[in-house]
């Protein structure tokens, strides 16, 4: 004897296929999207990681270079230097955004949030060696410049010097 499929179960059958395909096509975007997101970071990385290289160079040359002339008489690297810091922190403030929302992403678990959030930190970690790094560069130039200014004469106390600086 043959049974035939009804028409509800035929229908749940429907609705069990398509679920599994919707299922499948979500998993597939994820999958994409942290794909997407790892390479993503892992390039910034890299770029970030040439710039520290670059900071750095320029840091030891000015910190060993003979001291014959001011580097930056009128404060423009100087201003250059603190935009780079403002931006660089401004980075590390979205990255621990999309940071906090990749922790708090219901669909995010298991292996792949701690992918995700790991090549978070490690971004975050490298902009701020790059922070520290701009700082260190600005400061070196200062100290530079510092050693090369003239000094009109001593000062009894921080009013007078004050004085001098503002005429």
């Amino acid at each position: 004897m043959r049974r035939h499929i009804e028409s509800g179960k035929r229908d749940a059958v429907l609705r069990f296929c398509a679920a599994v395909s919707d299922g499948s096509t979500a998993n597939l975007a994820l999958l994409k999207a942290i794909d997407e997101t790892v390479g993503w970071l892992s390039a910034i990385q890299k770029e970030v990681e040439g710039f520290l290289g670059k900071a750095h160079k320029f840091t030891e040359f000015i910190k060993s270079c003979d001291r014959k002339a001011e580097i930056d008489r009128d404060d423009e690297i100087s201003a250059c230097i603190l935009l780079a810091e403002k931006n660089v922190r401004g980075l590390v403030e979205f990255l621990s955004r999309k940071r906090q929302a990749a922790l708090d992403d219901p669909g995010l678990t298991g292996s792949h949030e701690k992918t995700v959030v790991s090549e978070y930190n490690q971004t975050i970690e490298k902009y701020s060696e790059l922070h520290d790094a701009m700082l260190d560069l600005r400061w070196a130039i200062m100290e530079h410049d510092a050693d090369l200014s003239k000094v009109s004469r001593d000062y009894a106390d921080v009013e007078e010097l004050i004085k001098d600086l503002d005429s």
